[in-house]
């Protein structure tokens, strides 16, 4: 299960990417500089540190951050 984890972690930085290349700002400044900078932190590390990643990094992500991320996509979507 860690490996879908992880690359869903991967994913969600990717879709984050090409809403930037969209010029999707209006979405993006919906969520803080720091969550964006902080999920392509977290892509970076896992795509480039596959074998050797940390599972209590992914667990913070999955526990603290992706909630966050839940919460802002919501509103965005009326939901």
């Amino acid at each position: 299960m860690k490996p879908a984890i992880r690359m869903n972690i991967v994913r969600i930085a990717e879709q984050f990417s090409k809403l930037k290349d969209d010029n999707e700002f209006k979405i993006l400044e919906e969520f803080t500089s720091e969550d964006l900078k902080g999920i392509n932190a977290v892509r970076n590390y896992i795509a480039h540190d596959y074998d050797s990643t940390d599972d209590h990094i992914i667990e913070e992500v999955v526990r603290y951050n992706l909630p966050i991320f839940k919460v802002t996509i919501a509103k965005l979507l009326n939901l």
